[in-house]
């Protein structure tokens, strides 16, 4: 019988501190309770018997409701490192077991069986099966988790060692797996490279990103390393582009679109901007996500709208690829030609690019310079901005400003960093988008915005922890 727990031998783990480990250090002063205890002190500190609710929700310790909370949340954060490392010891026993089936098929194998071509492969079968049902999972669950083991653990070292060391999601680091599939590995110099800065940079922010964040940062970076022309890879994607239904329970089906992302990009604005109509108008009681669903279906249906819709969506363009020519002004092939970005998605390849630039009526154009573009800041003197200054603001913040929430600028509110009211201006300098649900945080809890030295927007939670706005993708 294989061994299936990890080797606790300290030599046999992947080293290097746990960057960007998160720490109690809330006003209500949590961290002064720990007295600079090791994280070994800390665990004997939460073991501690008063910790044990009598009654299942209230500590037995006496302490004002501000320290319980500021401790309640920094256990919170100590037990998602926990479930890193955890996750960490589960996918390097599953890597362990698979290689041990792989480097002796007899223990899986038939003795008659061992030297025939297939004995690896069906005792490697053999292995995940065994995985699969003491863990009660999905064969093809441990099949995945070997193959995130196996490129953590000898591809991305920077990743594998924080998930390891409990800084890193098991979310995130998978992110960071998934997208770094379309990577080169010839074994050259070259790709060596790419790998190792492909991990280091992703493993730097993936202890502040939250995994939806994480996988934009991850497919922008591999967009951006890999050798590969987007134009080429895009040219052999989208052959494969498809239309499937999933059956769901209560007469209900899922309805998916694999296609180019300018289309979807577009087909979604439009449904977006159906549904704020629908919802303004009186007696409209349907969720936000109901209307969406609804208004697709008729859509389908071949069923009018009744009413003329704009969706608008920004493409920028880098002006070389625009006019088809490299730096020396040269005609050139699409495979040398810089990528556009498409709002709500991110690079997209030169020839749908130049298409949308060119010819789309529904898509605000922006040009960009070869090297450099000067930014122009108009400051305001009316409380609410004007079309061209929310645009402009939404494009330089194309998601809500809040630390973790994706959700597209389009869809926010524009804010006042420093109320209005309280002598901020109307400018580019003094407004960001917010989803209606953070600005209403804003303004109804202790949760409090600043801006930083460089523009950027920093935040400070009610119980005194620091976050900043999360930093642009590659």
């Amino acid at each position: 019988m294989l061994a299936g727990g990890v080797d606790q031998d300290p030599t046999d783990q992947p080293t290097g501190p746990a960057a960007h480990a998160s720490g109690a250090s809330g006003a209500f002063g949590a961290s002064a309770a720990f007295g600079g205890a090791g994280e070994a002190d800390l665990d004997d500190f939460w073991d501690r018997d008063e910790f044990d609710p009598p009654d299942g929700n209230v500590p037995r310790f006496d302490a004002d409701p501000g320290s319980r909370i500021d401790f309640a949340i920094t256990r919170a954060e100590f037990a998602d490192r926990d479930v890193a490392r955890a996750t960490a010891q589960r996918l390097k026993a599953v890597f362990e077991t698979v290689r041990g089936a792989r480097e002796n098929p007899e223990l899986f194998i038939p003795g008659d069986r061992v030297c025939e071509k297939d004995a690896v492969e069906f005792a490697v079968r053999g292995a995940v099966a065994d995985l699969a049902t003491a863990l009660h999972v999905s064969q093809a669950s441990i099949r995945a988790q070997a193959v995130e083991a196996q490129m953590l653990i000898t591809r991305l070292p920077a990743t594998w060692s924080g998930l390891w060391e409990g800084a890193i999601s098991y979310p995130c680091a998978k992110a960071i797996v998934e997208h770094a599939a379309g990577l080169p590995d010839d074994g050259g110099e070259e790709a060596a490279a790419m790998w190792a800065e492909y991990d280091r940079k992703l493993a730097e922010r993936a202890a502040k990103l939250p995994p939806a964040r994480m996988r934009e940062h991850a497919r922008r970076l591999a967009e951006k390393l890999v050798a590969e022309p987007l134009q080429t890879r895009y040219d052999r994607a989208v052959t494969g582009r498809r239309v499937w239904t999933e059956a769901a329970p209560d007469g209900m089906s899922w309805l998916g679109a694999l296609m180019p992302a300018a289309a979807a990009i577009a087909g979604m604005a439009r449904v977006n901007a159906i549904v704020k109509h629908l919802k303004a108008q009186s007696g409209e009681t349907r969720t936000l996500p109901q209307l969406r669903a609804d208004i697709l279906a008729d859509l389908l249906a071949g069923k009018g709208t009744g009413y003329p819709v704009k969706a608008d969506v920004a493409v920028t363009v880098p002006v070389l690829t625009a006019m088809g020519v490299d730096e020396t002004g040269t005609p050139v092939d699409a495979s040398r030609l810089r990528p556009g970005d498409l709002n709500g998605y991110g690079p997209i390849d030169p020839n749908t690019a130049r298409r949308l630039a060119a010819t789309a009526p529904s898509f605000h154009r922006i040009l960009t310079a070869p090297v450099t573009s000067a930014i122009l800041d108009l400051d305001r003197a009316t409380y609410r901005p004007p079309a061209d200054l929310k645009r402009w603001v939404r494009l330089v913040q194309p998601v809500c400003t809040f630390p973790g929430c994706g959700r597209l600028a389009a869809d926010c509110d524009i804010d006042h960093s420093v109320d209005w009211a309280r002598g901020g201006t109307t400018a580019a300098t003094n407004l960001g988008p917010l989803c209606l649900e953070n600005h209403r945080l804003k303004h109804k809890t202790t949760w409090a915005m600043s801006r930083n030295p460089d523009g950027s927007i920093h935040w400070t939670s009610p119980t005194g922890r620091e976050h900043d706005q999360d930093p642009p993708p590659f």
